[in-house]
């Protein structure tokens, strides 16, 4: 009698205890979400102090001790003993969520994944970067093999507002024309690129013997491939369809004469001086 009496105060214990941890993250359950516990974590640590206060007042009381009776939309609804307790701590714990939303986070994070003429599949990467403007903050990162880049930690309040992306040394490709993207929260934003010649610009003076400019001088790059006239202080500027870093050859006539030949690497500014 007196061993049944021991394992009765013992359930009751029980029982209160796991009662007042639950009440516990009830009540603290505002400062618990407010500090950055994740809702599942919050609702799956409830569920079992319900269960296991239900399950000892089940054991200690016979079930019979805690009631609860209100009306729904579907009509009266009457829930006894262990299963009232269960019912009551798990609808304090969701009233305590929906008043308590977890707050916006201060950063997100966005993946830019960059594709060419031919749409998403048509993969550019393993080489350049990509250009992210949010305002006045810029900021570069490295693109994969993969043909993406991804940038963190960037302030919440730049979430839902207009961005401008850009893509750095990636010969023959520039972004594509169009409407400044929208920066999601958490997301993916596709960067489209279209294939463009190669150009660089070369620029020079030309001088005489004596070290005048010469006006009205014939400059001929690659063979004809773009030719120009000086200005009258014998400048010159030209855009040639190669690629930065290549050699080409450079030609210059005046009156008919060729006065200068040489191999030149562009861009660059040179001084084109002519021989006797």
């Amino acid at each position: 009698m007196r061993a049944a009496s021991r394992r009765l105060w013992a359930y009751i214990a029980l029982f209160a205890t796991f009662l007042v941890l639950a009440a516990l993250l009830v009540v603290r359950g505002p400062q618990l979400l407010a500090s950055g516990m994740a809702v599942p974590i919050f609702f799956f640590a409830l569920v079992p102090v319900a269960l296991a206060s239900a399950a000892f007042l089940a054991r200690a009381l016979g079930a019979a001790a805690a009631e609860y009776e209100g009306t729904l939309w579907f009509g009266r609804i009457k829930l006894g003993g262990p299963v009232a307790v269960f019912a009551m701590v798990l609808v304090a714990g969701l009233w305590v969520i929906w008043k308590n939303p977890p707050p916006p986070p201060a950063t997100v994070g966005v993946t830019v994944r960059v594709h060419g003429p031919n749409g998403p599949t048509d993969i550019v990467g393993g080489s350049g970067q990509v250009v992210l403007d949010l305002g006045q903050d810029r900021r570069i990162k490295s693109l994969s093999r993969e043909g993406e880049a991804v940038f963190t930690e960037i302030p919440a309040r730049f979430a839902g507002q207009t961005v401008s992306l850009g893509v750095l040394g990636l010969d023959g490709y520039a972004a594509r024309p169009g409407p400044a993207p929208t920066l999601p929260a958490n997301g993916v934003l596709l960067l489209a690129l279209d294939r463009v010649k190669p150009s660089s610009l070369f620029r020079g003076t030309v001088l005489g013997r004596k070290g005048q400019p010469v006006p009205g001088a014939l400059v001929d790059v690659d063979h004809g491939l773009v030719t120009t006239t000086t200005n009258e202080r014998g400048e010159f500027e030209v855009e040639v369809p190669v690629a930065a870093g290549t050699a080409v050859s450079v030609l210059v006539a005046v009156a008919g004469r060729v006065g200068y030949r040489d191999n030149l690497t562009v861009p660059g500014a040179h001084t084109l001086r002519l021989r006797p």
